[in-house]
């Protein structure tokens, strides 16, 4: 086989066919050129500042954290926040008191989730305990067929004696005494039903009533 010269290879070329682009195309091609070059420069802003704009969301949300927690932070001797309490049985549970009663043989206490308690025998509740606040206490009385309404001596706190009839088939009526706690704004309403209960014996089980506050003994105020 011949080698071709340099002659052999130019006029060889020179009978392809030639491409020319036209203005049109040129300036489809530029401008794509001109936008690839743009995505990747955004990219390359958006991979930069992602990690750093990460960073500085992290700086702020630790920054509040610290300021909330600092906030919040109980000083030494400051009061604990509390909510209102609304009934007898929430400002109970904020007040931290606690109470004890004389039981006889012939009752059971049945103590209830909410801190109120039961009187029960032989299955059937004839009395309790329970705290109220002082709208409760006026609610309470008002609520009743009052034969007594007075304040009564004698006891460990300042009370209010009320018999109350009724119409139910076990109970003829109900003996209410409410207790003033001197460390709170309770008022605890010991109510004993008759006949299970007389006038002696309900007596006898109020004047056991005693509060505690913080596990110590609350005195009553002379």
């Amino acid at each position: 086989m011949n080698r071709l010269t340099n002659e052999d290879l130019i006029s060889i070329m020179k009978k392809f066919h030639k491409y020319r682009m036209d203005a049109n195309q040129k300036s489809v091609i530029q401008g794509n050129l001109a936008q690839l070059g743009t995505k990747e420069k955004r990219r390359h802003i958006s991979t930069f500042f992602k990690p750093v704009l990460s960073i500085i969301v992290l700086v702020v949300f630790l920054a509040s954290a610290s300021f909330f927690a600092l906030e919040h932070a109980k000083a030494p001797g400051a009061p604990e926040l509390s909510i209102k309490a609304n009934t007898g049985i929430e400002l109970f549970k904020q007040a931290n008191e606690s109470f004890t009663i004389q039981e006889n043989k012939n009752f059971t206490l049945k103590e209830n989730k909410d801190g109120t308690v039961q009187f029960e025998a032989k299955g059937k509740k004839v009395g309790g305990i329970e705290p109220l606040n002082e709208d409760e206490m006026v609610k309470s009385i008002n609520q009743q067929n009052l034969m007594t309404n007075e304040q009564v001596e004698g006891y460990q706190y300042p009370a209010t004696l009320t018999l109350d009839h009724q119409k139910m088939l076990d109970v003829v009526q109900i003996l209410h005494y409410y207790f003033k706690s001197p460390e709170s704004k309770l008022n605890y309403h010991v109510y004993f039903y008759t006949p299970f209960f007389n006038d002696e014996s309900a007596d006898d089980i109020a004047r056991s009533f005693i509060i505690y506050k913080d596990g110590k003994l609350v005195k009553g105020k002379e």
